[in-house]
């Protein structure tokens, strides 16, 4: 599309309609594991790409009504979250969340120096966006088995995240960085590469991701079985 000069703005709408179609398609789903398809989730991607063309092409401009906006999505993005139960927060959370936080990223990259990237420069919301990926895969468990939701289930699940990244991704980085750093001296020293192929990458991504996906589904298929 833009090797065909279409109209940003054109793109920009497209996104837009698109993002606000998996809005209201996840409102009428009433399947848990439906509510976790990639097709419900995919609003907050199509937000993203919308944001991205709207700031490259120049439509979003800084502005300091940005720094309103973005503490508001902050303090909408917290209400969701402690007020997000199974019944309204998979259907209608998500959907403020996803808003929220393109807001928030708007009004980072147009006032960078305004009060919301002061408040996410925060110690403990470094700390939580280091974690953010363990809590990601535990948080679906800990809803299955606790039926917890809302903050309350941010509190259990966070120290259970800490412990899966300190002893279990960290130290999974850190072996695989070490072996990249030994393969690529390696290299150096005969002359010829031995970087493990792009083809041997990418299937070990898929691997990964599939692994990932199981376990979240089979959370969640229990979790929708006790109901």
């Amino acid at each position: 599309m833009l090797r065909r000069r279409v109209s940003p703005r054109w793109i920009l709408a497209g996104l837009l309609l698109a993002a606000v179609g998996v809005m209201a398609h996840r409102t009428s789903l009433h399947d848990a594991l439906r509510l976790y398809g990639p097709d419900v989730r995919s609003d907050g991607m199509l937000l993203g790409c919308a944001l991205a063309v709207a700031w490259k092409s120049g439509l979003v401009k800084p502005r300091s009504a940005w720094r309103f906006a973005g503490l508001a999505a902050a303090a909408t993005f917290a209400a969701a979250i402690y007020a997000a139960t199974w019944a309204t927060g998979e259907r209608y959370g998500v959907t403020a969340a996803n808003l929220a936080c393109v807001t928030m990223i708007a009004s980072v990259i147009t006032v960078p120096h305004g009060w919301l990237p002061r408040l996410l420069s925060f110690q403990p919301l470094r700390w939580l966006g280091v974690i953010s990926y363990s809590l990601y895969i535990w948080q679906p468990l800990v809803v299955s088995v606790t039926r917890l939701h809302g903050a309350v289930m941010l509190a259990v699940t966070t120290p259970i995240g800490w412990g899966s990244y300190q002893f279990i991704e960290r130290p999974f980085r850190l072996q695989s960085r070490a072996r990249t750093d030994r393969n690529e001296i390696r290299s150096a020293h005969s002359g010829r590469s031995t970087s493990t192929p792009a083809c041997c990458r990418l299937r070990r991504y898929f691997w990964s991701s599939w692994a990932c996906a199981g376990t979240r589904r089979g959370c969640l298929t229990t979790f929708a079985r006790s109901h």
